[in-house]
């Protein structure tokens, strides 16, 4: 049986099988790897097939043999690790390069150094051998050199090309006539001599350079003079000198200035350019209308789908009806709605019919029977009304007691149909990946079509909600701890990221918590440079803003623009950047400066939205001295979450619901627009894809082309409120002379007393009584009581004779003790 088992025959691999071997990446980046340290000049030369090779290779391309053999290396490498998926996305780079290659050929095509390779002397051909007399042989294959400049930048650079491209269509298109036509003709043509010359220049002094160091090093051996003026005179023989090529009849002095001014002006003038992307291909880049690269679509995570089995909505359906109709309601199930939380099922209210049951009698007015001897009756419908909407959300509690669930919601009737919801949970929630909302075709129309877009959630019908921030204008976010606020303000700061670079969109995140927010404490969005976490500096931070928005306002009004946008339009070369102020808890603010913030961010809602600057403020505690009547009249955009009553769903939204949500991002959402709130299920970001995204934007690529902090508006800010502060301090009530004569023929005074004698309010009377206090006008206020004592003139001089006489009487006390002590110590 063993020797059966060893002596079996192996089956031949097919071609099939041996080609798939061969075309292996690492079998191949293998023998591309030994290729290049083979045809290194002077390693392998004594063979003489690889001698023939490297010549042979040197007469075409010259010195482009090292940047020949580096790449074949390079490719091997890359190749047998990384795979031919690589080169697959990094196809446009390497053409790019590729092209960027033929022009330099061409332009060193043009030189002879007296260098030797494999003992082939370039000076007879030219620095890229046979390639470069060719590429220079006629004008249209330079012409084709020229492009294949251009064509591989745009490759490798293609948002600075689009930039370039707009600008100079901008300039011919304003610039161009037929008059001055010929000019610009003219003008082009010089600049593309002048490019060449440049060239020219450049690559003459470094050949000279590189022939200097070559002469040196061949002369320092006497005995290969010989060998070399033979050599010489053979290739004489074999390769005819070739006639130089003269670029431009300019002198070299003239081209030399030009040249001097050329590299001064591009010293004193640096241009920002972004450094490209190698780590994802072309085809997924993305780009924002100013330039700048976006984060690609594969930062954020695919959609993950529910595999596990689902109760069937069919049945659920028949249940409702079933349900309704055991309670005498008439109905059906017209619509259903599956969401990613909840299914919305559309219920159509049927019909309450009465009837009159009336004897059927025959032509002899006898009673009719059947053939069982049963009377037979007549039906008459005496009313038919439709089913009160209230019959059915009175059956509320019976409905999630049939279909087993924890609570439902109906909404009665869904806005725009002639239906009543019956929103059930799925017993399984899907999650709402940002990925898919941004993908969507839905979101490129609205983003093409709006300033600040958003992917909010999906419907109860799966339907994305999008929104703009910029017409909301402000945003109000509540609900209980753990309902999905702080989920929500990450998925909309991802989802502008994703959008949006520094320069159209900078971010003022406060976050009194200190740890909801910090993931994003290093994008380049910011417009300060840390975010704010002590509440000391909210008040400065706020004050900054508006000082920012006043600022705007007096640009606008100087510039005759109406708001950001028409500015931006004017003047698309220096646009002004969209501000985002997003608070993660105003309760804490609240406790800490409440007339203050109050103040700030009724004033900023009231006014900045022209301006481009706009509010999201969040909150766990929906009580009425946290969202104020002002704040909610300023904020008409809203957002609630999970609450656990109904008093704090109606301080949010106005209306109930909010109580039976689920949780987990279960939000209702309030448009300005629409007199009823929507329930959405909102978008879900990971930790590992905000990390991502973040990642992307702190990239080394965007160091040099990041926008500058405002810090110092902060500070101005600071000292301004502190100013004001030391002013109010100082300033005294127009009414306390008024008070003062009040007092003067009285000997007790009360704050009332104050409020009706000089006809003014409980606080600035109050205030008024503060100030007769410190000015020792009255005595301080004694418990359990409301009057208090008037001070007289000469009450004033009594007391401070008495305090003059008390110090007296201290005095001596101690004069006299000292002397006892003194007496003391004399006997002892």
């Amino acid at each position: 049986m063993a020797a059966k088992r060893f002596n079996k025959k192996q089956p031949i691999p097919d071609i099939l099988t041996i080609f798939q071997i061969l075309l292996k990446n690492k079998t191949i980046g293998t023998f591309l790897i030994l290729i290049g340290l083979l045809i290194i000049p002077g390693i392998f030369s004594s063979s003489e097939i690889i001698y023939n090779l490297i010549t042979t290779l040197t007469f075409n391309i010259g010195v482009l043999l090292y940047i020949f053999i580096a790449t074949l290396i390079t490719v091997g490498v890359t190749l047998f690790f990384q795979g031919y998926n690589w080169f697959k996305k990094q196809f446009l780079h390497i053409a790019g390069l590729f092209f960027l290659l033929i022009f330099i050929a061409a332009i060193i095509g043009n030189f002879q150094i007296n260098i030797m390779i494999n003992n082939v002397r370039l000076i007879e051909t030219s620095m890229s051998g046979d390639l470069g007399i060719y590429l220079n042989s006629q004008l249209g294959i330079r012409l084709l050199s020229f492009a294949s400049l251009i064509t591989g930048f745009s490759l490798l650079w293609p948002q600075s090309t689009k930039y370039l491209t707009k600008k100079i269509a901008l300039i011919v298109t304003k610039q161009i006539t037929l008059k001055n036509l010929s000019i610009i003709v003219r003008n082009a043509i010089r600049s593309i001599t002048f490019i060449f010359n440049i060239f020219y220049i450049i690559f003459k002094k470094l050949f000279k350079v590189l022939s200097s160091f070559n002469k040196k090093s061949i002369n320092k051996d006497g005995s290969n003079d010989d060998l070399e003026n033979v050599k010489h005179d053979e290739l004489n023989d074999q390769y005819p000198k070739r006639p130089s090529v003269i670029l431009n009849s300019a002198s070299t002095d003239d081209i030399n200035k030009n040249h001097t001014k050329n590299m001064e002006t591009a010293a004193t003038t640096k241009v920002s350019q972004v450094k490209m992307d190698f780590e994802n291909p072309v085809d997924e880049w993305r780009h924002s209308g100013d330039g700048w690269q976006l984060p690609p679509l594969n930062v954020l995570s695919n959609a993950i789908e529910n595999t596990d089995d689902k109760i069937d909505i069919q049945v659920r359906a028949k249940l409702i009806t079933e349900t309704l109709s055991s309670f005498g309601v008439d109905s059906k199930v017209v619509e259903i709605n599956e969401g990613p939380t909840v299914t919305q099922f559309g219920v159509e209210p049927g019909w309450d019919i009465k009837e009159k049951l009336t004897p059927r009698l025959n032509e002899l007015g006898e009673q009719e029977l059947d053939k069982n001897g049963n009377e037979l009756f007549n039906k008459e419908i005496i009313s038919k009304t439709r089913i009160r909407v209230n019959r059915i959300t009175a059956l509320q509690n019976d409905l999630a007691l049939a279909l087993a669930t924890p609570s439902l919601r109906i909404e009665a009737p869904v806005p725009g149909k002639p239906i009543i919801g019956i929103e059930v949970p799925n017993s399984l929630n899907s999650i709402v990946n940002l990925k898919s909302l941004i993908e969507d075709d839905k979101f490129q129309d609205f983003k093409n079509k709006n300033n600040l877009p958003v992917a909010l959630g999906q419907g109860v019908s799966g339907e994305p909600l999008l929104i703009d921030l910029a017409k909301m204008p402000h945003l109000l976010i509540a609900g209980q701890t753990g309902s999905g606020k702080s989920v929500c303000l990450s998925g909309i700061i991802s989802c502008l990221l994703m959008n949006h670079s520094p320069s159209e969109l900078r971010f003022i995140l406060i976050d009194p918590k200190r740890v909801e927010l910090t993931q994003f404490a290093k994008i380049p969005h910011l417009a300060f440079s840390d975010i704010i976490v002590e509440t000391d500096k909210v008040v400065s931070t706020l004050r900054a803003v508006i000082n920012e928005m006043e600022n705007r306002y007096k640009k606008f009004a100087e510039l005759k623009v109406r708001n950001i946008q028409t500015y931006n339009n004017k003047f698309p070369d220096d646009p002004l950047p969209y501000w985002v102020v997003i608070v993660d808890e105003l309760a804490d603010l609240m406790l800490s400066a409440p007339f203050e913030v109050e103040t700030q961010l009724v004033r900023l809602a009231q006014l900045a939205r022209a301006t481009g600057i706009h509010l999201i403020v969040a909150t766990q505690r929906p009580s009425v001295d946290v969202i104020t009547g002002l704040i909610k009249a300023n904020f008409p955009t809203r957002i609630a979450f999970a609450v656990t009553s109904q008093i704090d769903s109606r301080t949010i939204i106005d209306s109930a619901g909010a109580e039976k949500l689920l949780g987990k991002g279960d939000m209702l959402f309030l448009s300005p627009s629409a007199q009823k709130s929507k329930r959405i299920q909102g978008v879900y970001v990971d930790d590992e894809e905000i990390e991502k995204i973040v990642q992307f934007w702190v990239d080394d690529k965007f160091d040099e082309i990041k926008p500058t902090k405002q810090d110092h508006l902060i500070v101005e800010a600071s000292i301004q409120i502190k100013n004001t502060n030391e002013n109010d301090s100082k300033k005294t009530d127009d009414l306390f002379p008024n008070a003062i004569e009040l007092i003067s023929r009285i000997n007790t005074v009360s704050v009332s007393l104050l409020q009706r004698k000089l006809r003014i309010g409980y606080p600035r009377a109050a205030r008024l009584m503060d100030e007769l206090e410190e000015n020792n006008k009255v005595s301080p206020i004694e418990e359990g009581q409301s009057l208090r004592k008037v001070i007289h003139d000469k009450d004033i001089e009594s007391i401070n004779n008495e305090i003059v006489d008390q110090e007296n009487n201290n005095t001596s006390a101690d004069n006299i003790e000292n002397t006892d002590i003194s007496q003391q110590f004399d006997n002892n």
